[in-house]
């Protein structure tokens, strides 16, 4: 048993973001990237095919170095150890900072061309484990035909979307341990699309979305407007990543077990946030790398600051107190 406090609080990292003021969660995301492992530990014992995931795991995140500025005592990350995998929530984290700094980029410089935004949330019904790939299928083959028919075409100048998959884990819901797959999207219209014939209400999204996903019943969208000067709502809605690990990470073990095979099995292949349109024109014209196969280390606007005076700081994880301790030079 280990006693935290037999170690000084100046050793324990503590990064506060310079512009919210708020203590980067290192630790939370750390302890569930090992929870995640554990899950893993257990399922290779009977699936081979997931060998070696537990390993990178445990691994991801282990040492993290800083640069903190001496003049502020601003931390900013300048090298670490993060694993990429997919369903890994320090990650996850990560890219989800990483869609939220770009997103803002790209929507700041058209809203700048004169583009106003519409938010938009497509749904189908939940389903099973077993149909989650094929329902993810459906999603993304519905959002095509949705883009090519003429009014969209017309309506939308540019879009970013994401897929975002919820799990059911409440015992006590009719629709426990069910899954359900939806699309957030941003899309870029000319100020001119309130006014005019290229509006799109709700009650014709649905039907056109029930026609694209060749659904038998009415679904559940959402489509509004984003006011002028207020998108930071809608960037942080869209720019969660696919999984949450609350969704998946349960104090059941076989349950956890199950849903991190089948999320892991559905998710494998995907092209989980796309950029389409003046908005992909954007991105493009900004060099802005791929969010999922990018850097995870500058993420958020953050930058490395080489014109002022800085010590390095290093941290490693300490299995048995759950933190991260500052490393002696």
């Amino acid at each position: 048993m280990y006693d935290i406090g037999t170690i000084p609080q100046s050793q324990i990292l503590l990064d506060i973001h310079p512009k919210t003021g708020k203590l980067a969660p290192w630790q939370k995301h750390k302890k569930s990237t090992v929870a995640l492992a554990e899950s893993f530990r257990r399922i290779e014992k009977t699936d081979a095919g997931f060998k070696g995931r537990a390993s990178k795991l445990e691994n991801c995140g282990n040492w993290l170095e800083f640069r903190r500025y001496l003049d502020s005592g601003e931390k900013t990350l300048n090298r670490a150890n993060f694993c990429r995998y997919r369903l890994c929530p320090m990650c996850g984290w990560r890219r989800s900072q990483k869609m939220f700094g770009q997103t803002s980029q790209v929507m700041d410089i058209a809203e700048k061309e004169g583009y106003r935004f519409v938010f938009v949330t497509l749904t189908i019904r939940n389903c099973e484990g077993s149909a989650l790939g094929k329902d993810i299928s459906r999603l993304f083959r519905a959002w095509s035909n949705l883009l090519r028919q003429k009014k969209y075409k017309s309506a939308v100048c540019g879009w970013m979307r994401i897929l975002e998959i919820t799990h059911n884990v409440d015992r006590k819901s009719e629709s426990f341990n069910t899954y359900h797959p939806h699309i957030h999207a941003i899309w870029a219209v000319k100020p001119s699309y309130f006014k005019g014939g290229n509006y799109i209400p709700q009650a014709a999204l649905i039907q056109d979305w029930k026609k694209a996903a060749h659904l038998s019943y009415d679904p559940n969208v959402d489509i509004r407007a984003v006011r002028k000067n207020r998108t930071h709502g809608a960037i942080k809605e869209v720019s969660k990543y696919a999984t949450k690990s609350d969704d998946y990470l349960t104090d059941d073990d076989e349950l956890t077990d199950s849903g991190v095979k089948i999320l892991d099995r559905a998710l494998v292949g995907r092209r989980l946030v796309s950029w389409g349109g003046s908005l992909k024109e954007i991105k493009a014209q900004l060099n802005l790398d791929d969010v999922e196969t990018g850097d995870l280390i500058h993420v958020d606007g953050e930058q490395i600051r080489d014109d002022l005076a800085y010590v390095i700081e290093s941290y490693s994880w300490h299995a048995g107190y759950k933190q991260f301790i500052k490393k002696e030079c």
